[in-house]
């Protein structure tokens, strides 16, 4: 046989060309998707109002929200934070005339050395702070039993140590006080 007179063979089954259907049927969901309309149920809902109640429309006036705010005041160069409630100072002359307190240092073989500053920061905070603390949580008490709806805000310098943020909210809850707010203050960017 001469293969240029060799006839194709069909072989396997013809193809198909579905694009134009595919279009066809898209044309199609649009078209029913543009032409529904959805039902509204614009002023036929049924319900059940009470007929012993008007049609008030005033403004009702909002209760009156008190807010107690406490606050850890503290510049880089004090060693003790100053507390205020209200803005009033708490015992505002305990601790003024500290220096700063020294860092703890975390190097090896200062371990001795790391101890004597621990103890010294619990000695300060058991002298200056912890007095303050107290005074506080006597004072929050009393407004606390006077009115118990007050709500508490703190809030703290960024310098201000953590133990005494800690032993502020320690001192509320220990007045019974568990409708805290707590905020800090916006210090300066790092590095600066």
């Amino acid at each position: 046989m001469n293969r240029a007179s060799a006839k194709a063979v069909p072989t396997g089954m013809p193809e198909i060309n579905l694009t134009p259907m595919i279009d066809v049927v898209f044309q199609l969901i649009i078209f029913f998707m543009c032409a529904m309309k959805f039902k509204t149920l614009a002023g036929k809902l049924e319900m059940n109002l009470p007929k012993t109640h008007g049609t008030d429309t005033s403004p009702q006036p909002l209760p009156d929200v008190v807010k107690v705010t406490v606050a850890l005041r503290q510049e880089k160069s004090e060693g003790v934070p100053r507390l205020e409630m209200m803005g009033e100072g708490i015992l505002p002359g305990l601790g003024l005339g500290l220096g700063p307190l020294p860092r703890v240092p975390r190097a090896r073989g200062q371990e001795e050395k790391a101890e004597r500053v621990l103890a010294h920061h619990e000695a300060v905070y058991r002298q200056y702070v912890r007095p303050k603390l107290d005074e506080l949580s006597r004072r929050a008490r009393a407004v606390h039993e006077s009115d118990a709806t007050v709500r508490w805000e703190v809030s703290a310098d960024p310098v201000v140590r953590h133990e005494y943020v800690v032993g502020l909210l320690d001192a509320l809850c220990a007045a019974g006080i568990d409708n805290i707010d707590i905020r800090g203050t916006k210090g300066p960017a790092p590095g600066r």
